[in-house]
């Protein structure tokens, strides 16, 4: 009987938390949906820009194309903003993936403890028969449920890859077609160095606040699309393998073992709070990474005003 109680207990807690967990998960996929449509808006105006014109004489393309570069230059501020927020939410698809792998494993915890209370009151049948099929459905309910949860994650893993790619898509066309040819390379012929690429130094930038988006952004440029790798062995090897080929685009790689990272740069004294350290305020140090040099190189002399009259006296 107490068995019995004790399956029942867990199933209906089970499915309470399913029930929690599955509003969750559609509050969250909304504002994915957000980023998505977001992300498709800036490819489209991106595509738009990079429509060519041609011109009969250096000054008709000057006076032509001069217009518009500061209408470029935003545009490509934007994009880089918008890979940025798209990195903020795979990075909360990654979190709500793991917390479903703890989910799925609890459930399958809690599966096991109702299949061995069934066990024990199938050996107990022949006094107490009328428990076993009440205890048998309940074991099975709670398989079932574990099979929804892992159905669920497998749901998630692929909002992941859907959200990595959409990151890929904001950057440069060249960097674009790299990018596709380092994983080729990566899952193929160079899966020995698979370890040694950390990957682009965008994936790796978590911030304090997203009110750092744009000075982050700025402050970056085109750097966040270059490849943080292990050493520059790695970097040779893989910068030849995309020479063999003039379609697989072009990257820029980062070898951790030949950054020379300067001294960070020193606040004023008498900053007051007006101006401080880009890296020490706009990034969330909580955490250590093995490419916090290759951050350190990007963003570690750079300073934030509070305004550009501060910015001025400094």
């Amino acid at each position: 009987v107490r068995a019995l109680s004790q399956a029942t207990e867990a199933c209906t807690e089970s499915r309470r938390e399913m029930s929690d967990k599955e509003t969750q998960r559609r509050k969250l996929k909304d504002k994915d949906l957000e980023a998505v449509h977001a992300l498709q808006r800036a490819e489209a105006r991106h595509r738009e820009l990079e429509r060519g014109e041609t011109f009969s004489s250096k000054r008709e393309r000057d006076n032509a194309l001069g217009p518009r570069l500061e209408e470029l230059r935003e545009a490509q501020s934007r994009a880089d903003a918008t890979a940025l927020r798209a990195q903020e939410t795979l990075r909360e698809a990654s979190s709500r993936l793991s917390k479903l792998k703890e989910d799925v494993a609890t459930t399958h915890r809690k599966a096991s403890q109702s299949q061995q209370a069934a066990e024990k009151a199938a050996q107990q049948r022949d006094a107490k028969a009328e428990d076993v099929p009440s205890l048998e459905r309940a074991a099975a309910e709670s398989k079932r449920e574990a099979m929804r949860f892992r159905t669920k994650e497998q749901e998630c893993e692929r909002e992941v890859k859907d959200a990595q790619l959409e990151l890929t898509s904001l950057a440069p066309r060249a960097v674009q077609r790299g990018l596709r040819a380092l994983d080729e390379l990566l899952a193929n012929d160079l899966k020995h160095l698979k370890a040694k690429v950390r990957g682009p130094l965008v994936e790796h930038i978590r911030l304090a606040a997203p009110k750092y988006l744009e000075a982050v952004e700025s402050a970056a440029g085109p750097r966040l699309w270059q490849v943080v790798v292990d050493d520059d062995a790695t970097a040779a090897e893989l910068v030849r393998a995309l020479e063999q080929d003039s379609t697989r685009g072009r990257l820029t790689f980062m070898p951790l073992n030949r950054l020379r990272v300067p001294s960070p740069v020193q606040v004023p004294d008498d900053a007051l709070g007006d101006v401080v350290s880009l890296r020490q305020s706009a990034f969330d140090t909580s955490r250590t990474s093995s490419v916090d040099p290759a951050l350190d190189l990007v963003f570690g002399r750079h300073l934030l005003a509070r305004d550009l009259d501060c910015a001025a006296r400094r």
